[in-house]
Parts: C-alpha cells; structure tokens; sequence
C-alpha cells in the first residue's frame, strides 16, 4: 500500500521503472557518495576499498552453489566499502569452492579493480 499522496500506484511504479531503466538511482548513489567523500575531505573517488564475502545458505534457490570450505549450498554474497566504510557495491551470486579460487581475505585493493 502507498500512501495516498503518492498518487495511483501505476503511475508511481511507471516513473519507477522509467528512472531504474535509465540507471538513475545508480547515478544518485555513485554522486552522493562523491559529495559525502567532499564534504569529509577526501578526494571525490576512492583510491582503495576492502572486499568481503559471506556464504548464504540457500539450497533451494535457482542459482547456487557449493561452498566446500564451509560445507554450505547456497550463495555467496559480496560487499566493497571504500576505507571509511562508504558502501561501493553488492553482488550475490552462487557459493563457489574457495580452495579452487584465488581470493584474497581482508586486505586492501586499488578502487580501480572495481566499478562504484
């Protein structure tokens, strides 16, 4: 339920997915978070950020995974923070054997390793 000053819900999920077509929520965050970095005196874009993950049990969902070192079926989720903890980007996608992968744990990488 929206509240009634919002108007016909209709309207207000066709400007939504109009402004989530054209990416704009996206463009919001990624300016916000520049000017948040400005306003605490850092320069605009990051020049580091440490990346964590975390094994989510779901055995039922359509996209899944096993995660061998932790003996779980599901999906791995995966966080970037810049170095004061400002939120980069989030990615879920299925629990893969860590030994088969090269990851590293907790230390710090280039910002330009990912995208914001």
């Amino acid at each position: 339920m929206l509240p009634v000053h919002f108007g016909h819900w209709r309207t207000v999920y066709g400007w939504f997915r109009e402004l989530a077509r054209r990416f704009l929520f996206q463009t919001i965050h990624d300016v916000e978070l520049m000017l948040d970095r400005e306003r605490a005196g850092r320069e605009a874009s990051p020049s580091a950020a440490v990346i964590d993950s975390q094994s989510v049990k779901a055995p039922h969902a359509e996209i899944r995974g096993y995660d061998a070192a932790k003996k779980i079926v599901g999906r791995k989720r995966h966080i970037a923070v810049d170095t004061d903890g400002r939120h980069g980007f989030a990615y879920k996608g299925k629990a893969v054997d860590l030994r088969q992968a090269t990851t590293a744990r907790h230390r710090a990488i280039p910002a330009s390793a990912f995208t914001l």
